[in-house]
């Protein structure tokens, strides 16, 4: 019991030395961390599939297959590393910031798990789904016909995770927005925020400095005298 005690407090503070490593960190370190270090392993991962692919015989299908089978993971791995690096980035932002926002107008924060999760279960089925396509047999009369079904959940997940991103780049604006105001605020005062989000690679260069002055007013009370500390994209 004691063990388990001790190893539910080290994960918390594991998770509370990620976030504030998020809250503090720069935005052209965080542009590296996230947007540059997945693009390589991407690159990585193409060029390495390009090289073994390069000497196959035209029409080997099964070789190619085999070949696009084995490098998937690299693709998958890159692509995992990148999603969970932008997610840390907005629960960072959506849940560390909670402390320096008043109680009586922080947000809830189920909605916000519950569509945080439902993207994770979105990759699960992907990888099902990219498996069954390595394993099919392309010698039977109709292939494609076999995977239909698996299309249309696919399909229909896809729609699902992509309205719960949305709604996670909504919410987390309107958090970033309640701590820098520190009162409720609608979406027009957001809206730049959740713009900035949505196009994040671009956005971080200029919302991760707010981010960085709200850390530092907090930490130094006198600087939150002055408004002009802030971007004010609403304005």
């Amino acid at each position: 019991m004691q063990f388990i005690v001790y190893w539910l407090a080290a994960g918390a503070n594991n998770v509370s030395f990620l976030m504030n490593f998020f809250l503090r960190a720069k935005h052209w370190q965080l542009f590296l961390l996230l947007f540059v270090v997945p693009l390589l392993l991407f690159a990585w991962a193409y060029y390495e599939m390009l090289l073994q692919l390069i000497p196959i015989e035209e029409g080997d299908q099964e070789q190619a297959m085999e070949i696009l089978k084995t490098n998937f993971s690299k693709f998958l791995l890159g692509g995992i590393i990148s999603y969970l690096l932008l997610t840390a980035w907005m629960i960072s932002i959506a849940i560390g910031l909670r402390p320096y926002t008043p109680e009586l107008v922080r947000l809830k924060t189920t909605p916000f798990w519950i569509n945080l999760a439902i993207p994770f279960l979105v990759y699960i089925y992907l990888f099902y789904f990219i498996q069954n396509i390595f394993g099919m047999d392309l010698n039977v009369p109709n292939p494609a016909a076999e995977i239909l079904p698996s299309i249309f959940i696919l399909i229909v997940l896809s729609i699902l995770a992509s309205a719960s991103s949305l709604y996670l780049y909504y919410y987390t604006a309107k958090a970033l927005k309640t701590a820098m105001k520190k009162h409720r605020v609608k979406f027009g005062t957001f809206v730049g925020e959740f713009a900035m989000l949505l196009f994040w690679y671009i956005g971080i260069w200029m919302i991760q400095p707010d981010i960085n002055k709200l850390i530092e007013s907090e930490l130094n009370p006198e600087l939150m005298e002055d408004d002009s500390n802030f971007e004010n994209y609403d304005n």
